[in-house]
């Protein structure tokens, strides 16, 4: 099986965080544009979608990333499930392998 996915978008959100054991993460939200054809017109719908990325350079991450900036990201879609009483949510996210630095004179590739 293949779960490769490949976003390009604009970040509306960013933070890092330390895990229980004191590991640092750095969590994002994309914004996304998908379009399809209703009604003979072709619409357009923003879509947000959460993405971690735990390795070493978290820090260095959140420094450089901030809302607006556009990225291209890749990795692979992860699901949780969080039992709270008698509610049971399920999420989706990327777990983020590589991220691209987009810009409109120039698209600066740094893998992480």
């Amino acid at each position: 099986m293949i779960n490769q996915l490949i976003l390009e978008g604009r970040v509306v959100k960013t933070e890092t965080k330390n895990t229980k054991k004191g590991n640092k993460y750095f969590s994002l939200v994309i914004a996304y544009d998908t379009v399809f054809k209703e009604k003979g017109k072709w619409e357009k719908k923003t879509n947000f979608i959460k993405g971690y990325y735990w390795k070493s350079l978290s820090q260095k991450l959140s420094e450089s990333i901030k809302p607006g900036t556009p990225l291209t990201i890749e990795g692979s879609l992860e699901q949780v499930s969080i039992n709270d009483g008698d509610n049971k949510k399920t999420f989706n996210y990327i777990n983020v392998d590589k991220i691209h630095f987009n810009s409109a004179r120039k698209s600066k590739k740094l893998k992480f």
